[in-house]
């Protein structure tokens, strides 16, 4: 096993403040000094030159990936710090990419694998790209294995892979198959050309040689599977769950579950369309602030003045805010009707029940997806995208555009 053991930071044995965190990150980069060399081996992009797939072997990449930092600043700092000034990283170490996949795999010794991953986060200008990324953020396509031994002391490996063979990809899922001893690396997006196949892709990393294959699928696949979860069932079949399917430019929620059969390369039939999609996106130049919103309510109950001062910070900011309290009753066409809630601390998904037909709302970035059962009537899907629109419409202060996705 060929891995680079160059001397990583001190392992935190947990009961440290974070101060104290900070201050051996600090130790670790003080003891190293940049050089010319090592700016121009982080500006390079080997998976552009190279051939054939390639383990790196400079120690400027390894002593990067054991940093331990938390957000990519503090490296920038690092860097300011020895007078050289950029902006953004030329090379970010895999554990502070974004759309991030990763695989522990115990009985092979390996802590973590990640596989590939971007820098760049998510917001609402992400919709208004036509290949879905914002482009001045680099996507990786290498792979970083963290090994770990009896004396749980890690070692790593970095491979870096041809774009021909293994493009760029983040918002992928990866899973093991311990009877191939292979990381099925599913779906993502990259770039835009890599989207606009309307597939979603699987390759094989096989973990004894560490080559990347592409599958070569045959059946109906599902159109750009990202942001999903994969799992194995019985070593034969891949199930793909959750996230997000990009076809033809439009992103909707994933509400299905796909599979994949290892044996036979083959994706299984699909039942038929069971759901309705709509999208409701404001007019351009203007934002849904959905979280905002809630904020704004949150405030209103506990100190009316604390959430005029956040109004005012969002007006002051140029954001869309006109009646935020129609936001509470946003989801309810009626008050006697069914509604439950679940959110992270961005978004929210609302499940109505209307007189037993069922809906779901899910909050984007920039937009309302709406879900409809198959037995809904093109008249109830009116009556509640009508509804959802005018109430848009009244808490953001513009127009607002809904369209039923094909």
């Amino acid at each position: 096993m060929n891995q680079n053991n160059v001397e990583e930071m001190p392992v935190d044995d947990g009961m440290s403040s974070y101060d104290d965190f900070r201050n051996r990150v600090q130790e670790y980069f003080s003891n190293r000094k940049l050089t010319q060399v090592d700016i121009e081996l982080l500006n390079a992009k080997p998976w552009k030159t190279i051939k054939e797939k390639q383990l790196c072997t400079e120690e400027i990449f390894y002593w990067l990936t054991k940093s331990e930092v938390l957000f990519s600043y503090e490296i920038l700092e690092f860097f300011e710090q020895q007078n050289i000034h950029i902006d953004q990283l030329p090379w970010t170490p895999p554990c502070l990419r974004l759309g991030v996949s990763r695989e522990g795999i115990i009985e092979k010794d390996i802590f973590d694998l990640l596989v590939g991953d971007n820098t760049a986060a998510v917001d609402w200008r992400w919709y208004d790209h036509k290949d879905y990324y914002e482009p001045d953020f680099p996507i990786y396509n290498d792979v970083t294995i963290k090994y770990f031994d009896q004396n749980l002391k890690f070692s790593y490996e970095i491979w870096n892979y041809p774009e021909a063979q293994f493009p760029p990809v983040y918002a992928h899922s990866t899973v093991y198959n311990e009877k191939t001893n292979a990381v099925y690396i599913t779906g993502g997006l990259g770039t835009g050309e890599r989207q606009c196949k309307n597939i979603t892709e699987i390759y094989q990393l096989d973990l004894d040689t560490k080559d990347i294959q592409k599958i070569e699928a045959l059946g109906e696949s599902p159109p750009c599977l990202h942001y999903h979860q994969s799992e194995i069932c019985d070593h034969v079949l891949i199930a793909m769950k959750e996230g997000n399917i990009l076809k033809n430019g439009i992103e909707i929620k994933n509400l299905y579950v796909w599979y994949f059969n290892l044996q036979t390369k083959t994706w299984l039939a699909q039942e038929s369309e069971q759901y309705h999609h709509w999208l409701i996106t404001p007019v351009q130049g203007s934002r849904f602030l959905f979280r905002d919103y809630r904020i704004l309510l949150d405030y209103a109950e506990e100190s009316p003045d604390k959430a005029e001062e956040y109004l005012q910070h969002l007006l002051n900011n140029n954001a869309n805010v006109a009646d935020y309290r129609v936001y509470k009753k946003l989801y309810y066409v009626t008050d006697d009707m069914d509604c439950s809630k679940t959110e992270d601390w961005l978004h929210q998904i609302s499940q109505c029940n209307v007189q037993g037909q069922v809906y779901h709302c899910h909050e984007g970035h920039n937009r309302l997806e709406v879900a409809f059962s198959a037995s809904a009537s093109a008249e109830f899907q009116n009556m509640i995208i009508n509804d959802l629109t005018t109430k848009l419409k009244q808490i953001s202060g513009h127009n607002v555009i809904a369209e039923k996705v094909i």
